[in-house]
């Protein structure tokens, strides 16, 4: 069978499924369509569509996800020889329908994750082989029916999307599973054309970091989530999840879930600590003289003086498979009218970023877009990759941008420890 569930989308760009329900009636199988009134969020129309779902085997597909022939059969072949495994297959980014020029791949990576839950993708190099990860991307995977139950499947309680893929992981290696990438099956991602993040009416007035506080609260230690909670400051807005959170440590005893995050850790994140070590490089990304930093708070990004106290500020990282990280934790995410940088979702789309070394120009993962600045304003906005008008009434102009490496440093399991100023021995900041 097929289940088809549309959000509430409101592009008016694409075909209403009303308008497609009508085709779906010539597919050799059961096809069932439901169609929400308000947006209930990623998380609750996946959920809701696995709950119902009638056969065997699940296979959830993201709408922005499209298969490669024989896919299946490999992920197949893994649930049934073990009804307790997840399998995924590897994902192969492109910008969108339309431009396949923009390729990036993600052969040999697992994804991992610290104890913030910030992704960090192990790398094996040259592996063909069956992966095990301690995550899966959440857009593609296939698992049995049965095991999904017993796991009281995946994003209880939570809203729009985002870590109830970590979640999965997480208490599927718990509860004795396995959770693999198959190489040998294959999809294509293509990058969404505007951010999800606000999506889902309950999501927009939550904390950014409710559903990772659900997680960490249900399957972390009271000690690992208080230093949790220290940092993002979430317990506040956690108060309507008790009976989420009780649910799943129910089902934790229930199923004598007997690992933990530190089993997941040493068993499948233990070469972590150094991941990465030939691109773990600081720069300060400098233009006009001066260096580029984020506010935080306010999530602005304009020019300052890179002799401010604080290195951290003004300290970014380009990732091997194309992030422009600060604080190695937030991207710059171009699915947002404005310049952000965002909490890291792994997922490349719209996290994507290039540097074109040349003109030194920033742009998106197809090129249309670059960073630059509007007349009069003193921070940066996202435009047209040309020198022209942003819009009818304000000038944009794309800015050059040059990289300085500051230091080296080694990532740590728990996030980077940043100091003020760069250690003696450059090549060994830890």
């Amino acid at each position: 069978e097929l289940i088809l569930i549309d959000d509430a989308s409101n592009l008016t760009a694409h075909y209403e499924l009303r308008e497609v329900e009508p085709l779906l009636s010539a597919l050799r199988v059961s096809v069932r369509f439901f169609r929400w009134e308000d947006n209930r969020g990623l998380i609750y129309s996946r959920r809701w569509g696995v709950q119902h779902a009638t056969g065997r085997t699940v296979l959830v597909l993201d709408s922005h996800v499209e298969v490669r022939p024989g896919f299946i059969e490999p992920l197949l072949a893994l649930v049934d020889a073990d009804y307790r495994t997840v399998a995924a297959p590897v994902f192969d980014f492109w910008d969108t329908f339309d431009n396949r020029d923009s390729y990036l791949s993600y052969d040999g990576l697992a994804l991992g994750f610290d104890r913030y839950l910030n992704w960090i993708f192990v790398y094996h190099p040259k592996d063909t082989r069956n992966i095990p990860t301690p995550a899966i991307l959440g857009g593609a995977f296939l698992a049995s029916k049965l095991f999904l139950e017993e796991i009281d499947y995946f994003g209880r309680g939570m809203v729009g999307w985002g870590y109830e893929n970590i979640e999965l992981g997480l208490k599927t290696w718990m509860c004795g599973g396995v959770v693999k990438y198959v190489p040998c099956s294959r999809v294509l991602h293509y990058a969404a054309q505007r951010s999800p993040l606000s999506h889902g009416d309950r999501a927009k007035a939550v904390h950014p970091y409710y559903n990772a506080g659900i997680v960490m609260k249900s399957y972390f230690s009271e000690e690992q989530y208080r230093e949790f909670d220290m940092n993002m400051k979430v317990n506040s807005s956690l108060i309507n999840s008790t009976e989420t959170v009780a649910a799943n440590k129910e089902m934790l005893a229930r199923n004598k879930c007997t690992r933990d995050y530190k089993w997941v850790r040493k068993n499948l994140m233990s070469h972590i600590e150094s991941y990465d070590k030939e691109t773990t490089v600081a720069h300060k990304m400098m233009t006009e003289g001066q260096c580029v930093t984020v506010q935080l708070k306010e999530n602005r990004v304009y020019l300052e003086s890179c002799a401010i106290p604080k290195i951290a500020l003004n300290m970014v990282r380009l990732t091997r498979w194309g992030e422009l990280r600060i604080f190695d934790r937030r991207c710059l995410d171009w699915g947002y009218d404005t310049v952000q940088f965002v909490l890291c979702h792994g997922g490349g789309g719209n996290q994507i970023t290039r540097y074109n070394k040349n003109t030194g120009q920033i742009s998106n993962i197809s090129n249309t877009h670059c960073l630059g600045r509007v007349e009069g304003e003193r921070g940066f906005s996202k435009g047209p990759c040309v020198q022209g008008r942003h819009s009818t009434d304000v000038t944009f102009s794309v800015v050059s941008f040059q990289f300085e490496t500051v230091f080296n440093y080694t990532m740590l399991v728990g996030g980077l420890q940043l100091f003020d100023t760069p250690p003696s021995v450059k090549n060994e900041f830890h």
